[in-house]
């Protein structure tokens, strides 16, 4: 399980700094940042949205495994294990079945950003620009998502995704289980990390550094002694970029 989870990992990070790097095609990516980043919103001239969407979740999809499977992969092992305590048949097949659940969860968070991120381009705001929100927006949600990290709320989550063992002591054997299971665990993965990920598309979800602090942070403080500090340490860090963030719009006006 650890062979088969380490060569995924490699492969759709690979992928993924190969689809950040270069253009998707099919997709009008001609106008890009300062930084190089393309926008993945809209389809080709004379294309279909729904051949944008596809593509969208062609890329997505790794990119999420690349992203999350990192902090998720020990819960899944957790799992695992609990399955093979309690004597279940095919424990790698189930184990299986959750991360499939997992993902199948993150794809239908791609189909809301898509739909999302599709809008606010077609609305004509951002016509002419590559990423999602304007400036003002992009510092906006960076300096919430940095709050967020510092709340309550952030860090009940957080214990929450960091209790597998207890949620695991009695693990329900099954295919139908196995998937509510990780379709559970990406519900409260997305909780947790929710506000990382906003901070994430705000600035750019083409921008691989980005991408590479955001995978950082969510699994250090998910797999990391500590995890609530390291959590409030990234907030920390959240605001001090959103604040640098509005701090240049506010020079250019």
């Amino acid at each position: 399980m650890h062979g088969v989870a380490i060569g995924l990992f490699a492969a759709s990070a690979w992928l993924t700094a190969t689809m950040a790097s270069a253009p998707m095609q099919g997709h009008e990516l001609s106008v890009h940042d300062a930084a190089g980043v393309a926008t993945p919103w809209m389809p080709a001239p004379g294309g279909r949205r729904l051949d944008a969407a596809v593509a969208f979740l062609a890329m997505w999809s790794p990119m999420m495994v690349a992203m999350m499977l990192p902090a998720a992969y020990p819960e899944l092992w957790k799992y695992h294990r609990a399955l093979r305590i309690g004597h279940a048949p095919n424990p790698n097949r189930l184990a299986a079945v959750a991360g499939l659940g997992y993902l199948a969860y993150w794809t239908a968070v791609g189909i809301a950003v898509f739909v999302l991120g599709a809008a606010a381009m077609a609305s004509g705001t951002h016509h002419h620009a590559p990423d999602l929100l304007p400036s003002p927006l992009v510092a906006g949600v960076v300096l919430a998502a940095g709050v967020i990290q510092l709340t309550d709320w952030k860090a009940r989550c957080l214990a929450l995704c960091r209790a597998a063992p207890q949620r695991h002591a009695h693990a329900v054997p099954g295919v139908h289980s196995a998937w509510v299971h990780g379709l559970r665990h990406g519900l409260h993965c997305s909780l947790c990390s929710g506000a990382l990920m906003a901070a994430w598309l705000a600035v750019g979800m083409m921008d691989l550094q980005a991408m590479v602090l955001v995978t950082i942070a969510i699994t250090a403080e998910r797999v990391l002694p500590g995890g609530g500090r390291v959590a409030r340490v990234s907030g920390a860090a959240l605001i001090a970029t959103g604040l640098v963030l509005l701090g240049q719009v506010v020079s250019r006006t």
